[in-house]
C-alpha cells in the first residue's frame, strides 16, 4: 500500500503483523482513490455509522 503513502485523503498504517491498513478521510476520497488506482485491492474491515 505504499502507493497511497502521499495521496491526499488517505493515511496508510502498518500493523504489527505486517499488513497495511488504509484510512480514508471520507467516502469521496475513497471513491477517487479506487478510480485512480484500479490496481489496488481494497477490502472493508468495518464501517462508520454515526448516530442519527
Amino acid at each position: 500500500m505504499p502507493a497511497l503513502a502521499n495521496v491526499p485523503g488517505a493515511e496508510v498504517l502498518l500493523r504489527s503483523d505486517g499488513e497495511y491498513l488504509a484510512l480514508f478521510n471520507d467516502v469521496w476520497a475513497l471513491r477517487r482513490i479506487e478510480k485512480n488506482h484500479p490496481d489496488l485491492t481494497l477490502a472493508p474491515i468495518g464501517t462508520h455509522n454515526p448516530a442519527k
